[in-house]
C-alpha cells in the first residue's frame, strides 16, 4: 500500500526527448475523472487489504467468504500496478535531464514515503513492544528500506519482531524507486512493456528456484516461501504490468464498446479468482500463472476501462472512495493499530464465532475498523504527510537547482 505520483492524461508522445532517453508528453492534459480513477483504485486497494486483515481475525468465518476476504491481500498488487502508471506518467511529462529529474524524484519518493513510515514505526515500537526479540539489525534495516532483501532482515519467521507490520511492500516499493529510471528507460513503449512481463515473469521464475537453493539452509521452508514471494524479484512483474496499463491507458485509438458489460466481467473474474488458488510461484505448480499475477491483470483491466471512460462507473470512483485513495498510505501504515485494539477486545468481539454469528461480526468488525482507519488516515494525511510532501518538492527543487 503505497502512494504515487499525481496521475495525467498523456494524450500523445513525441519519438524521443531532449536528453535522449525516453519518450515525453508531447501534449498533457490533466483531466480530473482521471485522477478520481487513481486515487480510487488506491482507496479500493487498502480497503481490500484492510478486509483481508480483518477476516484474519475470524478463524471459523465460513470458508467461501474465507477465501474471498483472503483475496484482498491482492490489494497490494493493485497498489504496485496504479503506483508504476502514476509514476511513468510523472515521468515521461519531465522533459529536464536525466540526472537532475533522477534526483529530484528520489527526494521527493522519500518525502512521500520516509515520515509516516518511521512515524509508523514508533507507534508501533510502543503499541507491540519488541522485548527480547529487538534487533538492531532489523531496525536498521527497516528504516533504510532494504529489509526485504533477504530473511535475515524480514520477519518471515513465526515469533519474529515485525518492526512496521507489512513494512516488506514499502521496501519492494522503494527498491523499484532506486530502479525506476532505468525501468522507465526500458519500457518506453507497450512492446517494451509486453516484453518486460515476460522477462520478469521469467526472472521471478529462476530467483525462485535460485532463491530455494541459497537459503536453504538457514530458513525454514514455510518462512522461506512467505519471503521468496515478498521480495522484489518475485513482485517485479507487477511493475511491468503497470507499465502495460500505462501505455494502453494512453493509446489514442483504444476504444470499448459496452464499459459497464466489460466492468461487469471482469468483477466477476475477480470473485471467481477469489474461490481458486493457481500457487504463489511461476512455473511451479503447473504453467498457470500465479494468483498474485493473475489479479494484477484483472485489476489492470479494470483501472484502463475506467480511465478511458468519459464517465467513470460512480459504484468504482466515488468521493468516499477517492478520499480513502488520497489517504491510502496513513490507512496502510495505520491500520494494523486498529486491528490489534479489534483483537484485544474479546468482550465486544467474538472473535471464536461461527456460522452466521462469525459473518455478522466480521462485517461489523470491518465497518468500525474501516471508518476509524479512514477518519485517522485522513487526519495524518492532510496535517502531517503533506507537510512532509511539501518540504520535498522545496529540497528537490533546491537540489536540482531550480528557483
Amino acid at each position: 500500500m503505497i502512494p504515487a505520483a499525481r496521475s495525467t492524461n498523456l494524450n500523445r508522445a513525441t519519438s524521443g526527448s531532449a536528453d535522449g532517453v525516453a519518450p515525453v508528453a508531447s501534449a498533457v492534459v490533466v483531466v480530473p475523472h482521471k485522477l478520481a480513477v487513481i486515487d480510487a483504485a488506491r482507496g479500493w486497494a487498502i480497503f481490500l487489504v484492510i478486509v483481508s486483515h480483518v477476516g484474519g481475525l475470524f478463524p471459523e468465518l465460513p470458508w467461501p467468504l474465507k477465501r474471498m476476504t483472503n483475496f484482498g491481500w491482492f490489494g497490494v498488487q493493485l497498489f504496485f500496478v496504479v503506483s508504476a502508471y502514476t509514476l511513468l506518467a510523472s515521468w515521461y511529462r519531465d522533459s529536464r535531464p536525466l540526472g537532475t529529474k533522477t534526483t529530484d524524484f528520489l527526494i521527493r519518493r522519500f518525502f512521500r514515503i520516509a515520515p509516516m513510515y518511521y512515524l509508523g514505526l514508533v507507534l508501533y515500537l510502543v503499541l507491540r513492544p519488541p522485548g527480547d526479540r529487538f534487533s538492531w539489525e532489523m531496525l536498521v534495516t527497516t528504516m533504510l528500506f532494504i529489509n526485504a532483501w533477504t530473511p535475515d532482515w524480514l520477519a518471515v519467521e513465526r515469533g519474529s519482531w515485525v518492526v512496521v507490520p507489512g513494512g516488506w511492500s514499502v521496501s519492494v516499493e522503494f527498491t523499484f524507486y532506486m530502479l525506476f529510471p532505468l525501468f522507465a528507460l526500458l519500457v518506453s513503449s507497450l512492446k517494451r512493456a509486453s516484453l518486460a512481463v515476460a522477462f520478469s515473469a521469467v526472472l521471478a521464475a529462476v530467483s525462485y528456484r535460485l532463491g530455494n537453493a541459497y537459503f536453504a539452509d538457514a530458513v525454514v521452508s514455510e518462512a522461506l516461501g512467505n519471503f521468496l514471494f515478498f521480495w522484489f524479484p518475485s513482485q517485479l512483474v507487477i511493475f511491468a504490468v503497470g507499465a502495460v496499463l500505462f501505455h494502453m491507458a494512453r493509446q489514442g485509438t483504444l476504444n470499448f464498446r459496452y464499459p459497464s458489460v466489460w466492468l461487469a466481467g471482469l468483477t466477476g473474474l475477480l470473485c471467481l479468482l477469489t474461490q481458486t488458488h493457481s500457487g504463489k510461484f511461476w512455473f511451479v505448480d503447473g504453467w498457470m500463472p500465479p494468483s498474485y499475477f493473475l489479479a494484477a491483470a484483472v485489476f489492470g483491466g479494470v483501472v484502463l476501462l475506467l480511465l478511458r471512460a468519459d464517465n467513470p462507473n460512480r459504484i468504482f470512483v466515488n468521493p468516499l472512495i477517492c478520499r480513502l485513495g488520497e489517504a491510502s498510505f496513513s490507512a496502510y501504515v495505520l491500520h494494523w493499530a486498529f486491528l490489534d485494539l479489534a483483537h484485544n477486545l474479546p468482550e465486544l468481539i467474538n472473535l471464536r464465532a461461527s456460522g452466521f454469528e462469525a459473518i455478522a461480526a466480521f462485517f461489523v468488525t470491518l465497518v468500525v475498523v474501516s471508518v476509524c482507519v479512514y477518519f485517522v488516515a485522513r487526519l495524518t494525511h492532510l496535517h502531517f504527510e503533506q507537510f512532509f510532501i511539501r518540504m520535498g518538492r522545496q529540497v528537490g527543487r533546491r537540489v536540482s537547482g531550480q528557483s
